[in-house]
């Protein structure tokens, strides 16, 4: 941080290191990365690189025979130019090879799951390292927009069915800082109502929180003339934002507005600062490629398929990883003096919500992770809302899943419960789900 941190901050600092040992030394050195010449940056990413892909070929046993049958030995890897003769890795191949996707000889308790559907409509199992401290990457992110890691935030997430035992962790964990939250996946009149009374009594620094949930958490605020103490900084995920919903959101809240990148199989990517519409990427912890059809890279500047490669996850190796996303590399340097390179806005991935009687909505962003706690009794899905309200959640079984069928009910059972009785929701079940130019599209609403 350019200053000295708030006392919150010290005591989350001093708890997380307790928990981490390295916790600190691993943010200050994210600090000095940031402010590296573009060159040096490339050198140390092409050296975790090289370190990584070595790594995954003598311990996961998917790249070792992924490479063998390319005629690929990494030790033959010496130049960033014959980086691209490394093949690429499809969503499909996590969903079918997951096991051996592993490395071998981590012990399963350290192994930390995480689920993502993108936007194939088909969810994929990733895994983190427990013992890797993901936080500094963050910290460093609202440390460009002025905000300590200890101050008090408001979040529009959706609801994480935590335990209480997880509940009380968390407010251990973070305490004293106070954080308050809106389920997203469920927003309604009275909810906004509640959330915004809450903010004003917390009056939090940072509000974090999906696009659409946030959307209308502004709208909430313009229309009812609501009093919303401006936050430090408004951060948004989980989809793009465009022109039209920043504006509106910044007359909301009377705060910036700052777009963070990530996805469920690698969470921080990149992210604005206060000087730019484009995001820096987080290169000395992520690669990030703009390829075309071919696995090639495309011109600065012109748009191509998102690889990732994860340069810190050596328990679960993501190496030029396709997600489904699409984007372009921004040349030049960015006047706030932070010199990690720089990606546009990300485009094609707004999901649309599922609107109820009276004006309320499930969000999207919620609704494409309703199979996220059973990822392996469906092949597909896709919810479907009519012209009356109805939902279908459509559905492809897995046949290899004896109880498939029983667990889709029960995914069923919760948006119902979601629904609040408003609207019918019933599952329907499909041999497959046509896809839209490509892609199964998560949600679709009759015109």
């Amino acid at each position: 941080m350019s200053q000295l941190p708030d006392f919150k901050s010290l005591i989350l600092w001093t708890k997380f290191t307790l928990l981490h040992p390295k916790i600190l030394s691993s943010y200050l050195a994210l600090k000095r990365n940031e402010r590296l010449s573009p060159d040096a940056l490339a050198a140390l990413n092409w050296q975790k690189r090289q370190r990584l892909l070595r790594f995954a070929y003598e311990n996961v046993p998917y790249y070792r025979a992924k490479y063998d049958a390319a005629g690929l030995n990494p030790l033959d890897i010496r130049t960033p130019e014959q980086w691209e003769s490394v093949p690429v890795l499809e969503k499909s191949e996590l969903v079918k090879h997951l096991e051996d996707l592993k490395t071998r000889g981590v012990k399963p308790d350290r192994l930390r799951l995480s689920t993502t559907g993108g936007s194939t409509g088909v969810p994929v199992i990733v895994y983190f390292d427990k013992k890797f401290a993901m936080e500094p990457i963050r910290w460093r992110m609202l440390s460009w927009w002025g905000v300590g890691p200890g101050e008090d935030a408001a979040f529009a997430w959706r609801d994480f069915g935590w335990s209480a035992l997880e509940k009380l962790r968390r407010s251990v964990l973070f305490w004293p800082t106070r954080r308050i939250y809106l389920d997203a996946s469920l927003v309604t009149k009275s909810s906004l109502d509640a959330f915004v009374r809450q903010y004003q009594a917390v009056r939090p620094s940072l509000l974090q929180g999906y696009v659409g949930a946030i959307e209308s958490l502004a709208d909430f605020v313009i229309e009812s003339g609501a009093s919303f103490p401006p936050p430090k900084a408004v951060w948004l995920t989980a989809a793009p934002v465009s022109k039209t919903q920043r504006a509106r959101m910044q007359a909301a809240f009377h705060a910036p507005v700052y777009d963070q990148y990530g996805c469920g199989e690698i969470y921080q990517i990149a992210a604005q600062c206060a000087h730019s519409e484009n995001l820096h990427i987080f290169y000395d912890s992520v690669c990030v490629e703009f390829l075309d059809g071919n696995g090639r890279s495309v011109q600065t500047g012109q748009r191509g398929l998102i690889a990732l490669t994860d340069l810190d996850n050596y328990v679960f190796p993501l190496i030029r990883y396709l997600n489904g996303d699409e984007g372009s590399a921004v040349a030049g340097q960015c006047a706030c003096g932070v010199n990690l390179p720089l990606m546009g806005p990300i485009k094609g991935r707004d999901t649309d919500h599922l609107h109820l009687p009276q004006g309320g909505i499930i969000v999207g962003d919620f609704v494409t992770t309703i199979f996220d706690n059973d990822p392996d009794c469906i092949k597909a899905f896709q919810v479907y809302q009519k012209k009356d309200l109805g939902i279908d959640v459509r559905v492809v079984l897995n046949p290899a899943v004896p109880d498939a069928r029983e667990r889709v009910e029960r995914v069923v059972a919760k948006m119902r419960e979601k629904s609040l009785g408003l609207v019918e929701v019933r599952p329907v079940y499909m041999d497959e789900i046509v896809s839209d130019r490509g892609k199964t599209r998560y949600i679709v609403r009759e015109k």
